[in-house]
């Protein structure tokens, strides 16, 4: 460098300075604001990407879904079959008759039902059927026949339950003072299209 006249060093850093011009000029005007465009491409890519993705997942979940409906739809014919309709007073009868065979309880009386539009919210299409229900029963009995009523009869709501000591009024043994007299009021829902009030 030394042997370059003050000219030619003159023109030399000139060039150079004219160099790193041009490529901050470059750099700043086409290299910058493609590299920016370029990094707002890739975050909208990861965009779709992810949406993609999520949308790959629910469609795999659609089929699920689908399954999960037919089983539930399936399942709610199943509880509508076994659903008051027609005749709700001979339903339970029915129903009863053989809650009472299967589970030690004594029914004296099963008043008929009182029909009425359903007030349990949300709207359903169902009517709803209160009624009166009282017996006898050891302790122990009369506990297993509740869990035989909400257990295999869900859409059947206890709205009252009264209890009483054994009736009996002689001493005959431990069996009589482990009896009780009951009443429940019950409320059933009904099949709207066959129900006649």
């Amino acid at each position: 460098m030394n042997s370059l006249t003050p000219v030619k060093r003159k023109q030399l850093f000139g060039m150079l300075v004219g160099v790193v011009c041009f490529v901050a000029f470059v750099w700043y005007l086409v290299i910058q604001p493609q590299h920016a465009k370029l990094k707002a491409q890739q975050v909208k890519i990861d965009e779709v990407r992810g949406d993609v993705a999520t949308a790959k997942r629910n469609f795999g979940m659609l089929g699920q879904f689908e399954g999960d409906f037919k089983v539930s739809q399936q399942e709610l014919q199943s509880q509508e079959d076994k659903m008051a309709s027609g005749d709700v007073y001979r339903w339970m009868l029915h129903i009863f008759e053989d809650l009472q065979t299967t589970n030690r309880v004594t029914l004296f009386n099963i008043d008929p039902p009182r029909l009425s539009e359903s007030e349990i919210p949300p709207q359903i299409p169902y009517r709803t059927a209160t009624f009166s229900v009282s017996g006898t029963a050891h302790y122990h009995d009369f506990g297993v026949f509740l869990a035989a009523l909400e257990n295999d009869l869900p859409f059947l709501r206890l709205q009252k339950l009264e209890l009483k000591r054994g009736t009996s009024f002689v001493d005959t043994g431990s069996d009589d003072r482990e009896q009780l007299s009951f009443s429940i009021e019950l409320l059933t829902l009904a099949k709207v299209a066959s129900v006649q009030p």
